[in-house]
């Protein structure tokens, strides 16, 4: 309910997920939907409070009960309630079923920054640009590594796991250079649509 102050026990069933999921009903699929909630469970979220100065450290799913009978208890972590709860504006809608197929915390925050790029929901090509400076902190690379060692360490293989996980992002880096030094990167989500 939009007045919520806190996150109730979701009830729900391992068939209403693979319905809304819209995935093949079977053992497999349902052991592999027991073992995305329990990779949401184990996924860490970090709260930065920059008013009280702290950062909180906790993960999507609080608990996870399963019945032989197919029901299934999820309860989402209270720490997160007070940031999702009554939620309005200033967000991004992605995929939760998204950021559990990736591994690495750095594509997830690619992942996270092209769903915000991605105004129209696929229309046009959705476009993320910012200076190497820029980029080396919205993924939260080591201060140490020069632009090379974070294009090949980070931004490439979070590309490169994006392509190959999601279906929906065909990502491409582009550069721009002046005098030889990289001054500007741009991510391309080449998928569209009108693509499909």
């Amino acid at each position: 309910m939009p007045d919520d102050d806190k996150f109730h026990v979701i009830n729900t069933s391992m068939y209403e997920l693979t319905k809304v999921l819209n995935i093949k009903q079977n053992g497999k699929n349902y052991a592999d939907m027991a073992k995305a909630i329990g990779d949401l469970r184990k996924k860490e979220v970090l709260i930065h409070d920059e008013e009280k100065r702290t950062i909180t450290q906790t993960g999507w799913v609080q608990s996870a009960e399963y019945h032989e009978n197919g029901q299934v208890k999820i309860e989402l972590s209270p720490k997160l309630a007070p940031h999702l709860l009554g939620l309005k504006n200033n967000y991004t809608q992605h995929l939760l079923l998204d950021t559990t197929k990736l591994k690495s915390r750095y594509s997830i925050l690619l992942y996270k920054l092209m769903r915000e790029c991605d105004r129209d929901n696929g229309k046009s090509i959705a476009i993320l640009q910012g200076t190497p400076d820029e980029f080396r902190e919205w993924l939260g690379a080591p201060k140490e590594y020069t632009y090379g060692q974070f294009k090949q360490n980070i931004l490439t293989k979070a590309v490169e796991e994006i392509n190959l996980k999601i279906d929906d992002m065909d990502l491409e880096i582009f550069q721009g250079r002046y005098n030889r030094k990289i001054v500007q990167v741009e991510i391309h989500n080449n998928w569209t649509v009108h693509s499909k």
